[in-house]
């Protein structure tokens, strides 16, 4: 399987809030990782909300990221009666639309990069 890496970089305004985007992708979104930068990295109250452009759905929520991480977004499968069937979730899929990564409360002017893994 071919994996795509893309990274966002995300400035936050005045007010601590800030939205980058990946180009348009297709596949499934196997993994979002977060690299503050050394000298501006966000506040310990950052939000992070990251979805797709276009559909809207939701890929990943952190509140309060203080740390770097590595994440790995997942969708709940149903069943055909539209029944959960849990622990069996499956990486997000995406197709021909960008991931929104939108950051609040992360203090003002402050940077962090994120890298997208797509595949």
């Amino acid at each position: 399987m071919l994996v795509e890496e893309h990274l966002v970089t995300v400035t936050t305004d005045g007010a601590g809030a800030g939205q980058g985007y990946t180009p348009v992708v297709r596949g499934r979104i196997l993994g979002i990782q977060y690299v503050p930068n050394g000298l501006t990295p966000y506040a310990a109250t950052a939000d992070v909300t990251v979805t797709l452009e276009s559909s809207t759905r939701a890929v990943l929520t952190l509140t309060n990221l203080a740390a770097a991480g590595m994440f790995y977004p997942k969708a709940a499968v149903v069943s055909l009666v539209n029944g959960a069937i849990t622990g069996n979730e499956e990486p997000v899929p995406v197709a021909n639309e960008r991931v929104s990564i939108a950051i609040a409360q992360g203090g003002a002017t402050t940077t962090g990069v994120f890298r997208v893994l797509v595949g």
